[in-house]
């Protein structure tokens, strides 16, 4: 994972892009900067899927699902 997803989120904040992300992810800014973020909320696997295709290679999926489940690989 080149960055974690709350650090990649605040990035994209800070550059003005987040809104882009959002919506090629298919959710609002809000959701991503507040519940995903956070981990308030742990996204299915199919929108799981799509935040990491459209990180272009920031993280894969399986990175992904590591990070919201907060867990290491061996």
């Amino acid at each position: 994972m080149v960055k974690p997803f709350n650090e990649y989120i605040d990035e994209l904040h800070k550059n003005g892009s987040l809104d882009d992300y959002a919506l090629r992810t298919g959710t609002t800014n809000k959701y991503l900067f507040i519940q995903l973020k956070h981990r308030r909320r742990i996204p299915n696997k199919t929108f799981m899927q799509a935040l990491a295709k459209e990180s272009n290679g920031t993280f894969s999926y399986e990175e992904l699902v590591l990070w919201f489940y907060e867990l290491k690989t061996a």
